[in-house]
């Protein structure tokens, strides 16, 4: 739905957080110093499933863990963008550092989480990103 997002934001559709700043691409003036760790855990995420990868960039420049958990929801930046085929955010995060082996609390990667069977729809992102994971994660 990113390119939906893109044309809300172009008809000038508010952002009103940092994490939908990071969804649409533009964190300007949203990651300050004082941003909270969860909010920009959270930030990291929509910026992983969107493929902003600038984005992920800055939130990791600025301190977000590449790794970190969300507390509300339990989502991970690299499981999100591998579960949603987001190959471009997989490689990013990745050369940032992201641990490809990091399981959940149900003990799955984010190589389990980019299978068809926990995704809809199964498309070629899915297996381009499992194509990327593969080899770098342990059974």
């Amino acid at each position: 739905m990113t390119d939906v997002l893109d044309v809300l934001v172009e008809a000038g559709a508010k952002v009103t957080s940092l994490e939908e700043a990071a969804a649409a691409g533009d964190v300007t003036g949203w990651l300050t110093p004082d941003a909270d760790l969860q909010t920009r855990i959270r930030a990291l995420v929509f910026a992983a499933d969107h493929q902003r990868l600038n984005v992920i960039d800055q939130l990791i420049d600025a301190g977000t863990p590449v790794d970190a958990v969300d507390e509300g929801w339990a989502r991970q930046a690299l499981r999100v963008a591998a579960q949603h085929g987001r190959p471009a955010s997989v490689r990013r995060l990745l050369e940032r550092g992201a641990d490809p082996n990091f399981r959940d609390q149900e003990g799955l990667t984010a190589l389990d989480w980019c299978q068809p069977e926990r995704n809809y729809p199964d498309g070629p992102g899915h297996r381009e990103v499992d194509a990327i994971l593969r080899p770098l994660t342990q059974s």
